[in-house]
């Protein structure tokens, strides 16, 4: 699914973790704000996950951590967590952006 550089903005939804058969999320270069939804560990196809330059904040969930730990096949997870203020903690994506701010 992929939804990046649409202008999208709001929370992600929890409902997400209804596709169940996906295997790419890709939001990047959108407005998305909120935390990241847990909801995304009963996704167990992803390969890439991609929530980098939005307006997420908090800590990344770590149910998400865990089926990225869990999965050879889970490469990519990238998030705001880059620079000197990073607006996502995260200690297992792949990618750390610094984001908008």
């Amino acid at each position: 699914l992929n939804l990046a550089s649409n202008n999208f903005s709001g929370t992600i939804s929890t409902k997400m973790g209804d596709l169940e058969d996906l295997t790419e999320l890709k939001l990047q270069f959108n407005q998305f704000e909120g935390t990241i939804p847990s909801a995304i560990e009963f996704l167990s196809d992803l390969r890439n996950v991609d929530l980098s330059f939005n307006f997420l904040s908090g800590i990344m969930p770590d149910e998400v951590c865990d089926l990225k730990s869990s999965s050879f096949l889970f490469l990519t997870l990238a998030s705001d967590c880059g620079g000197s203020l990073p607006q996502v903690e995260c200690h297992c994506c792949s990618s750390c952006e610094t984001g908008y701010r």
